[in-house]
């Protein structure tokens, strides 16, 4: 039952061969909490704890974002995040337009 997050998560902790168990000590958590989120039958506490992981796995920009958009799609449902994403553009656009 993995999940859009703990997919990108394993992909990152494969390529840069993080291990499991210096993952979890890194964010405070213990070893089954995490194989638990590696495995998408949990996910992290909060963002924190995935800015924490990035840190640890030293992700470029562009691949600290994709992480946290995954984190926040698998939270709230793909269909939720996007129209939230959709509003939050439309909302800014014409907050740039005012005077």
């Amino acid at each position: 039952m993995a999940t859009l997050f703990s997919t990108l998560l394993i992909n990152h902790v494969t390529a840069k061969n993080i291990k499991t168990p210096l993952l979890a000590q890194y964010c405070n958590m213990d070893r089954s909490n995490m194989y638990k989120i590696l495995k998408g039958k949990r996910n992290p506490a909060s963002k924190d704890i995935v800015h924490k992981m990035a840190d640890l796995m030293r992700l470029t920009p562009i691949e600290r974002h994709e992480l946290l958009e995954s984190y926040e799609i698998t939270l709230t449902g793909y269909d939720n995040f996007y129209r939230r994403k959709d509003v939050q553009e439309f909302i800014q656009y014409f907050t740039e337009k005012l005077p």
